[in-house]
C-alpha cells in the first residue's frame, strides 16, 4: 500500500499545479487580455507582468493590421526557430535568443477588433514550456 501512495501523491501535486488558478493581463489600451500565473506582478518596465523571482515576463497589446501584416512583420525581424501554430485564429511563434540561452522568446497573435491581439512571452525554467503555453492558448481580445 505505501508503494501506491507514492505513485499517486506525485501526480496529486503535479495536477494541482497545473490546475493553479491565474490572473488576467490586460493590455494598456484594454483591447487584448492574456492569463498569467495569480503570482505574478506587473514588470519593472510599467508594462505587462512578470513572476516575482526570474526573469519570466509576458506584454499583451493591440497592433495595426491584419493577422497577414502581423506574419511578414515577424518573419521580416526575427529568426524563427520553430512555429507552434500558424492558422487564421493563432500565429504563435518562437524567435532565436538575442544573447541568452537560457531565455525562450514566443510571440503569439489572434485576431483582434481593430487589429491583432499580440503577446509577448519571455521565459526562463521559473516558468518553464508548460506555464508559457498556457499564457500563450490565453491570448485573446478583450
Amino acid at each position: 500500500m505505501k508503494t501506491k501512495l507514492f505513485l499517486i501523491l506525485p501526480l496529486v501535486f503535479v495536477s494541482a499545479a497545473q490546475a493553479a488558478p491565474g490572473k488576467p493581463m490586460v493590455s494598456q489600451d484594454g483591447k487584448c487580455v492574456a492569463t498569467v500565473p495569480a503570482n505574478w506582478g506587473p514588470a519593472v518596465t510599467g508594462v505587462g507582468m512578470q513572476v516575482p523571482a526570474g526573469r519570466s515576463y509576458a506584454r499583451a497589446k493591440l497592433r495595426d493590421g491584419t493577422m497577414a501584416d502581423y506574419k511578414a512583420l515577424m518573419t521580416s525581424m526575427f529568426k524563427i526557430t520553430k512555429t507552434f501554430e500558424d492558422s487564421a485564429a493563432r500565429y504563435w511563434i518562437e524567435t532565436g535568443s538575442q544573447a541568452d540561452d537560457t531565455m525562450h522568446h514566443w510571440s503569439v497573435a489572434v485576431p483582434g477588433n481593430g487589429g491583432v491581439c499580440e503577446a509577448t512571452i519571455g521565459f526562463d525554467q521559473s516558468l518553464g514550456e508548460a506555464g508559457a503555453k498556457s499564457i500563450a492558448l490565453s491570448v485573446k481580445q478583450h
